[in-house]
């Protein structure tokens, strides 16, 4: 900023008719936009979050099933000795 150039108009005080329980018409319009993006993106993050949870949920299920059935390990053939009759 130059120091030619005119200083910026303060921005409007806030409408002290505005109350939280107020109906959305009166919400002036660059408000709401910003609102309803900034909702956007926490909803958009609570979405993923969820769906990243869901997917681990998933695969601990599956892998509790897949430890749970799973055969058990077959044991060692093992030689038993052979006793002929006519071994010495």
């Amino acid at each position: 900023m130059s120091p030619a150039d005119p200083p910026r108009p303060a921005p409007p005080p806030p409408s002290p008719n505005l109350r939280p329980d107020d109906p959305p018409e009166s919400v002036p319009p660059g408000e709401e936009e910003e609102t309803v993006h900034y909702g956007d993106a926490v909803i958009g993050r609570a979405f993923r979050w969820s769906g990243w949870a869901f997917l681990a949920l998933v695969v601990g299920t599956l892998l509790g099933l897949w430890w749970w059935k799973r055969q058990p390990a077959a044991a060692p053939a093992r030689l038993t000795p052979s006793r002929h009759p006519n071994s010495p």
